[in-house]
């Protein structure tokens, strides 16, 4: 049998120089605190990404409404050219072709 003395002497580490353990536990120190710096970095992030998600949102529900919108217009101008033309036999192609051509140049310039 083995002497409980060699036994402790196999299984307890060498001691470290004071100098060497003080060293490694500002080392450990220096990575906690980035760790967490990197966390609240990403904190930040994760806050900028979901408030962008949020605009990004509100601005596709926006854009849906103004299709939306633009599909009935459309369909109700289509309307309105079918029943002027039923009411009104000339040939109006100029004098419509005119007033599209300046509704885009007001359009264009923000009026």
């Amino acid at each position: 049998m083995h002497n409980v003395a060699e036994i402790k002497k196999r299984f307890t580490p060498a001691p470290k120089p004071p100098g060497e353990v003080s060293v490694l536990i500002k080392g450990i120190q220096k990575q906690v605190s980035l760790a967490k710096e990197q966390v609240a970095s990403s904190q930040k992030q994760l806050e900028a990404s979901k408030a962008q998600l949020q605009w990004l949102e509100l601005i596709h529900d926006r854009l849906d409404t103004v299709a939306t919108e633009s599909r009935v217009t459309n369909m109700l101008l289509a309307e309105l050219v079918a029943l002027h033309q039923s009411i009104v036999k000339d040939d109006t192609n100029e004098a419509r072709d005119a007033i599209r051509n300046d509704a885009y140049h007001r359009v264009r310039n923000g009026e």
